[in-house]
């Protein structure tokens, strides 16, 4: 305040900026322009002035529209209020549904931190899954993974988001091979673990147990194999998003030592032990490659500055598109040596969207690498001219085809958005405190999409 009990210009601006409302929707014309968007349907503002087509994407999350997430709150409000148990602070928690994730534990998404927070939405398609509510896990076979309903949901909730295991009609395949069996349940374990999770089923606990009993049976029972990398990368994000952080960095730490024993980051690994099989040679690449994003971003949660995977020298090559990976027709793989020089190629070649995110990682474990361990010394202007530098090396050499991260269909391309979601937080955690937070709520979004928080 001043002597005459005026407030500052600056007071003043940070107050109405946080009183200001914002919008988490905008139709696709405003949004393919990066303008503000005021979200009124059926026609915004905006494209209403412009005279333009105004239509706005189908949500896949679910969730409410404003007039029922209103009413929704209006009544949960005079529920609490007439319960003699009245706490505001549960009525917000519930409007932000954190979903459980076995034995109670749930993802912190801190709604008094984000007081414009709508609402946590879940999957509307994942959410609707009568099947899983009425199998009896103990009865699920590995042999017939068609009409398993927590295979269902992997592989429609979470598979985009971490596409390393094998594509679902391949995971069968295999499962039913008797030479393969064995080295593969733990991964199907593992995949109907997080299946039941998005089922909300009451069987989770018992998959959990499954999962780390068939983990356990394989660790002791063989050597180093991909198919228990794959299952304990898989287990570690389960458990860290669960808050049992020790044990989830066990699990990677356990998957980044056979990793490592087995060779798979050398490039030649994928194809020398894949008897043959492009489609599971691909498979290897994605594990590697796995292995070290989801190291990195553990490392930025927890707000360290080195990961091990890092320091790993990696020559394996990258992987190919989510389409062909899925249709079972992998090209000749890119090499990490011509992603890296593609500055200076005499071709146009696009790499695809798992390539970019990879680079993107890389990238941003540079930074990781300078920033000072002192985190309330400011980075010096040398880090933040190299930071600038990365992101803009690597959005100047993203190809136009890439650059939308939406179709016009409406589809996302989800590992762009993961690219794109890691610089920004990275880039935001320079100044350290003010963004730890949000950094935290990014990546736990993205590593683990489970629930997502807009505001």
């Amino acid at each position: 305040m001043t002597p005459s009990g005026q407030q500052q210009p600056e007071a003043k601006s940070a107050t109405a900026k946080v009183g200001a409302s914002r919008v988490s929707v905008a139709c696709l014309p405003c949004r393919t322009r990066h303008i503000r968007c005021d979200a009124t349907k059926p026609i915004c503002k905006r494209c209403e002035e412009d005279g333009k087509e105004c239509n706005y994407t189908k949500s896949r999350r679910g969730g409410l529209d404003r007039a029922a997430l209103a009413a929704r709150r209006e009544r949960l409000a005079k529920q609490s209020s007439t319960s003699p148990q009245h706490d505001p602070g549960r009525v917000a928690a519930d409007l932000l549904q954190p979903l459980p994730l076995g034995s109670g534990s749930s993802i912190p998404v801190f709604p008094e931190c984000f007081p414009d927070a709508s609402a946590s939405f879940f999957d509307a398609s994942c959410q609707d899954s009568p099947r899983a509510s009425l199998v009896d896990a103990s009865t699920l076979s590995d042999s017939d993974l068609e009409s398993d309903p927590f295979i269902d949901l992997y592989y429609k909730c979470f598979h985009t988001f971490h596409p390393l295991v094998l594509p679902r009609h391949r995971l069968q395949v295999y499962s039913r091979d008797a030479t393969k069996s064995e080295r593969i349940r733990p991964v199907i374990s593992g995949i109907r673990h997080i299946g039941s999770l998005y089922a909300r089923s009451d069987q989770s606990g018992q998959l959990a147990a499954k999962a780390a009993r068939d983990i356990a049976d394989a660790k002791a029972a063989s050597s180093p194999c991909p198919f228990l990398c794959q299952a304990q990368l898989l287990y570690s994000i389960v458990l860290f998003w669960s808050s049992d952080r020790p044990q989830s960095q066990t699990h990677l730490d356990d998957a980044i030592d056979a990793a490592t024993l087995l060779g798979m980051s050398r490039q030649e690994f994928a194809d020398a032990h894949s008897d043959g099989d492009a489609v599971l040679a691909e498979s290897w690449r994605r594990t590697w490659w796995q292995l070290y994003i989801v190291d990195s971003h553990y490392a930025a949660i927890r707000r360290d500055t080195e990961f091990r995977t890092r320091d790993i020298p990696a020559t394996a090559d990258l992987p190919c598109e989510e389409q062909e990976y899925n249709a079972g027709v992998i090209p000749t793989p890119d090499s990490l040596a011509d992603f890296d020089s593609r500055e200076f190629a005499s071709d146009n070649h696009v790499y695809s969207s798992f390539a970019y995110l990879i680079g993107a990682t890389r990238g941003v474990a540079q930074i990781m690498a300078a920033t000072p361990p002192d985190r309330k010394t400011s980075p010096p202007i040398e880090l933040v001219e190299a930071v600038d530098a990365m992101i803009d090396g690597w959005l100047l050499l993203l190809p136009e085809c890439k650059r939308p991260l939406m179709s016009k269909t409406g589809e996302m391309d989800e590992l762009l958005f993961y690219a794109h979601m890691s610089i920004h937080a990275y880039a935001s955690r320079l100044p350290m405190a003010p963004f730890a937070l949000n950094l935290h709520l990014d990546l736990a979004n993205t590593l683990f999409p489970l629930v997502k928080v807009t505001w």
